[in-house]
């Protein structure tokens, strides 16, 4: 990662706001771009999806995409990072007419495991919100009716999600969460590891690695494992739902180089 993505992420946060600020008064980043905002996986920003109370005309902005909604309860609306945006579940309750259910449901257990909502939220949202005939309720409340207070969600959206493209692609399946290096020296837990050849790979999100200290930090650890005799490959989280032929590139790049490095050192020794 390079310091060119640190200046798009604070790109994207900035047009990002505009976008709502120029809808008017009352106006909230929802939907799919809250969604990202909110720092669930699959989901990109831009084009800014904002909603805005009918009956106080929005602004006419070429800034966003304005959807008018006849309910958004201030409850529900708060700001993350400086941006009106409206709250997790509510987001996860619009994508419910936009998205197939599988994918909202994937959305909904990835927003439960990073705890940016409950069970008990999104049967709030499903109570406040639901109404007879409104597009995505059926297919929400079922959704929902499946996940109570006991329910317990599985720990990464991104671990099926690669588990699957590398079924598709053919490829065998990667580790995860794989603790690296020994008691004298750990690098660190990786998001994946080959359990053949000294290959990891590395996935990172806008939430947690846009940052230019993140992209340093990264830069360090990559560093640190290529000392070590690792071939170290990342990608971004969006990538494994938008574009899956270039996680493939990238894992089937990382494995040949670090099946080359483990021939290699064989030979030397």
């Amino acid at each position: 990662m390079t310091t060119t993505k640190s200046a798009e992420h604070l790109t994207h946060r900035i047009r990002t706001l505009a976008g709502v600020l120029d809808t008017g008064p009352g106006a909230a980043l929802s939907r799919d771009s809250a969604t990202a905002l909110w720092g669930v996986p699959g989901f990109f920003l831009l084009p800014a999806d904002v909603a805005h109370r009918r009956g106080s005309a929005p602004a006419g902005t070429r800034l966003a995409r304005v959807h008018e909604v006849t309910r958004m309860p201030e409850e529900l609306v708060t700001e993350l990072d400086g941006i009106p945006v409206v709250s997790a579940s509510l987001a996860l309750f619009q994508l419910a007419a936009l998205h197939h259910p599988l994918r909202v449901a994937r959305a909904i257990d990835t927003a439960l495991a990073l705890g940016i909502c409950s069970p008990r939220s999104l049967h709030h949202v499903l109570s406040v919100m639901a109404r007879s005939g409104r597009t995505g309720v059926t297919e929400f409340r079922r959704i929902v009716a499946e996940r109570d207070e006991h329910y317990r969600p599985p720990e990464s959206g991104q671990e099926s999600r690669l588990q699957w493209i590398l079924d598709r692609a053919g490829e065998r399946r990667l580790r995860r969460q794989v603790d690296v290096g020994g008691e004298e020296e750990w690098l660190g837990r990786m998001d994946f590891a080959d359990e053949i050849d000294p290959f990891v790979l590395q996935v990172d999100s806008e939430r947690y690695h846009g940052a230019l200290i993140d992209t340093r930090r990264d830069e360090r650890q990559t560093a640190a494992l290529d000392a070590a005799g690792f071939v170290v490959r990342r990608v971004w989280d969006t990538d494994l739902w938008h574009r899956p032929d270039l996680v493939v590139q990238r894992v089937r790049d990382g494995r040949r180089s670090a099946r080359s490095r483990r021939l290699h050192r064989d030979e030397a020794s």
